[in-house]
Parts: C-alpha cells; sequence; structure tokens
C-alpha cells in the first residue's frame, strides 16, 4: 500500500472528527439523596451520618450513570393480552475518578442532598466522537460487562476486565 492510500483511508475515517483543542470541557453536575428511618421522631447521630453517606453514594452512583450509562433487564409477562408482571432492574459497574462534591446538604424533613460534578476533558469527548464503539477502544479504557454476572450471582464482584474505567 502506498502512502497516498493510507493518508486518504485516514482521512476519510475521521473526516467529521473535530481537533481535541476545540472541544470544551464538560461538566456533569448531579445530586443524590439520603434518608434515615426514625424510630418514634428519635434520630440518632448515626442515622444522620448514614443518610448523608447514602446521599453521597446515589450522588455518585447517579453521576456513573450520566457518564457511562446503565444496564437494564426487563421482563413482562402478558396473558390474554393483559399485562400480569412488569420488572425491570438497573446495573451500574463504574469508577468514577477526578469528582468533586459540591455541597452536602441536610433538608428540612431530615433527608441529605449530595451535589457532585465531574469536568470530562477534551480527551475523553475525543474517545466518544471518534467512534461508535468507544467504550471498548483502548484509548477510552472504558469496557463494557454484560452485567449477567452481577444478576445471577449478586454477592460476587465482576473480574477486572468486566467493569468500566475511566
Amino acid at each position: 500500500m502506498n502512502g497516498h492510500c493510507q493518508k486518504s483511508t485516514w482521512q476519510a475515517k475521521h473526516k467529521n472528527t473535530v481537533p481535541p483543542m476545540s472541544l470544551e470541557p464538560i461538566i456533569v453536575r448531579v445530586t443524590g439523596y439520603g434518608t434515615y428511618k426514625s424510630a418514634r421522631g428519635k434520630v440518632t447521630e448515626r442515622q444522620r451520618l448514614m443518610a448523608m453517606r447514602a446521599s453521597k453514594l446515589d450522588a455518585f452512583r447517579s453521576l456513573a450513570e450520566r457518564v457511562y450509562g446503565m444496564v437494564i433487564y426487563g421482563s413482562s409477562t402478558v396473558k390474554d393480552f393483559a399485562l400480569e408482571n412488569d420488572q425491570f432492574r438497573t446495573w451500574v459497574d463504574s469508577y468514577i475518578r477526578g469528582a468533586k462534591i459540591i455541597a452536602v446538604n441536610e433538608m428540612a424533613g431530615g433527608a441529605f442532598e449530595t451535589v457532585v460534578e465531574l469536568v470530562l476533558e477534551s480527551r475523553f469527548r475525543e474517545c466518544l466522537t471518534h467512534t461508535n464503539h468507544f467504550r471498548y477502544t483502548e484509548e477510552c479504557r472504558m469496557l463494557l460487562s454484560s452485567g449477567k454476572e452481577m444478576v445471577r450471582n449478586p454477592g460476587k464482584t465482576p473480574g477486572s476486565g468486566a467493569q468500566y474505567y475511566f
């Protein structure tokens, strides 16, 4: 193959690619919530701290869903053209690096609200625009698993090849 064909092939493959320096960072901001069960109106400090922790974890889960997406499993049962049963599960498995907790607020009803922010730099965005299969490229370092391992064996964690990387 001569150099001209190689250049033309590369140009055809990347003709709609925007140079990475011209892409602005994307700021993703999400909110998570957590609450506690109060027995007879008494709330311990432990319950408050656990509610605060739950709100942080909910915010990080929301961030992972927003950036990487989620796996959804569902099933429906129809009998005599009428829906009898409808259920679904969602699954997220992700590493989040560089996220910042912007605010943690205790709300009037006793719940906590946590705001988390992540800046997606141009390199990440470039990975999204280069190929339709961005999750599988080594450059983006994001691997997806089927998630079936978690549904079948909820107590087990998937192997290192079954996680998302950022």
